[in-house]
């Protein structure tokens, strides 16, 4: 069965005009959905998470340590964790693959975390443009932090506290827009399966709007 997160609309969907495809239209945008968004965007992934890997590590070397380097892997982690939540992601909806316990984690972990993580993407590209427009204006501070590990340290924490602050302000919504209901069916009751349903927060119109 797959295991999809109901995203119930808030307005009656019976009274949208929406067109009635023939059945091959939809087999046909089923089959786009299934490469782009399955095979596609996996593939990408993949190749991203390499990427980021090898990047980071290459990064990290002792000579190449500064707050600058520093701050590019934050970035890269940030990307690759959200890659690798879009490759579950791509397991659960595309290949319906997902196990019991994917399904438990999505709501209270992979969901949130896939927002964080993009969140933390985002931020950081901003905190990383404004600490190259700090080092461009102020050259001597700069050139300290290259030399003083301590001072490189701080330089790191001046950006990466701000960005951990708005992460968390701008995610926390996340952990209550889903939960696990459970189905019971079978001639006797005897299967129960998890599922993924909104809750009452995520179709609430204040929020939504």
């Amino acid at each position: 069965s797959r295991f999809n997160m109901v995203n119930e609309s808030v307005v009656n969907i019976s009274t949208l005009d929406c067109p009635d495809f023939p059945k091959n239209i939809q087999i046909l945008v089923e089959g786009v959905d299934f490469w782009v968004q399955g095979v596609l965007q996996t593939l990408f992934a993949v190749f991203g998470i390499f990427f980021n890997v090898l990047f980071s590590f290459v990064l990290s070397h002792k000579d190449l340590r500064n707050s600058f380097n520093i701050l590019l892997i934050v970035l890269s982690t940030f990307d690759t964790c959200y890659l690798i939540g879009s490759i579950l992601e791509s397991i659960r909806v595309s290949f319906q693959l997902a196990t019991t316990l994917h399904v438990h984690l999505f709501p209270y972990f992979l969901h949130p975390a896939k927002s964080i993580a993009m969140t933390g993407s985002i931020f950081m590209t901003v905190a990383i443009s404004f600490e190259r427009y700090v080092a461009v204006h102020n050259p001597i501070d700069y050139n300290l932090a290259m030399n003083d590990p301590r001072a490189t340290r701080r330089r790191v924490a001046k950006f990466m506290i701000p960005v951990i602050m708005l992460v968390m302000l701008f995610s926390i919504n996340k952990f209550f827009e889903a939960r696990i209901d459970y189905q019971v069916s079978g001639p006797n009751n005897e299967t129960i399966t998890p599922k993924i349903i909104h809750t009452d927060f995520r179709v609430n119109p204040d929020y939504v709007h």
